[in-house]
């Protein structure tokens, strides 16, 4: 989960890297929220990541967004699964 680096985008970056042309990386992370208890409590650095943003980012690194799905969890938070494209 991406929220808990400092520099998510240069981890998608080195995941571009290493997956293979018209290859896929699966993506779960947070949605962006405003529950800081995550932060203190699980040390997330990043309070989830929005689409748009998450979808920017996957861009920079090389990636083409193909698929998102989304699940409502607990404490009022959803999780957003990405499948990314090289």
């Amino acid at each position: 989960m991406l929220h808990h680096l400092s520099h998510p985008l240069s981890a998608l970056q080195e995941a571009a890297r290493i997956v293979s042309d018209d290859g896929s990386l699966i993506i779960a992370e947070f949605d962006s929220h405003d529950n800081e208890l995550l932060r203190s409590d699980y040390g997330d650095r990043l309070l989830g990541i929005g689409r748009d943003e998450m979808e920017q980012m996957l861009g920079k690194a090389g990636f083409r967004l193909d698929k998102v799905e989304e699940f409502s969890v607990n404490m009022g938070l959803t999780v957003i699964l990405y499948r990314a494209v090289r």
